[in-house]
């Protein structure tokens, strides 16, 4: 009977942010992942196809976890704000279902708390995603980018008012593709760009 090895995913994804994050991207492969974890390299190609796809994993799961931060901190719909991809979904369910008891916070201050979240997953990934070249998962890049911004439109729900909404349909779209952008930039802080968002939140 073959051997049982237990996490194999999730302990692979942790090896492997370890060595992105403390050395670097090029020194990151499958066989010293395999090898930190003990097990066979074949044992890890039957979880991760290639390097680019572990790469995806270990951002992916990073991005859950800030997404399910935001989505208990907004205590927004989680089933508007879960992502289509149905791994993530037991994630943002069980963060949302801690999100019962919430402070009311201003609409400036969540998508203050929106942009602070992009930002700390860009900030950590930025060298790494320089690195990157993952043409098998990127090539897909623009389906995930409006993934993306459906995510941050759902964290942002309610602070355009219904009337601004009814002016202008793509006010949210429009507030979440800035504020992807600005928090992504590895330059702009969020003070940078409070001013304009709080008079395109202007009722």
């Amino acid at each position: 009977m073959p051997k049982i090895i237990d996490n194999v995913r999730e302990r692979a994804i942790a090896e492997a942010r370890r060595l992105m994050l403390e050395e670097s991207y090029e020194n990151l492969t499958i066989r010293r992942v395999a090898a930190g974890l003990g097990v066979a390299v074949g044992t890890l190609y039957n979880y991760f196809p290639s390097k680019d796809f572990l790469i995806a994993g270990v951002m992916l799961e990073d991005w859950q976890t800030i997404m399910s931060r935001l989505v208990k901190e907004a205590g927004v719909d989680h089933a508007a704000a879960a992502t289509t991809d149905p791994a993530a979904a037991s994630t943002t369910d069980s963060a949302a279902a801690l999100a019962t008891d919430h402070s009311p916070i201003t609409p400036i201050d969540r998508v203050h708390r929106v942009f602070d979240g992009i930002k700390e997953f860009s900030d950590r990934y930025s060298k790494v995603w320089a690195q990157y070249s993952g043409q098998s998962v990127r090539s897909e890049e623009n389906m995930y980018h409006i993934q993306l911004i459906q995510q941050i439109m759902h964290l942002m729900d309610g602070v355009v008012s219904e009337r601004a909404a009814e002016a202008d349909p793509f006010l949210l779209e429009f507030i979440a593709e800035n504020v992807l952008r600005f928090a992504s930039d590895g330059r702009t802080e969020f003070s940078q760009i409070e001013g304009a968002l709080t008079k395109l939140l202007a009722d």
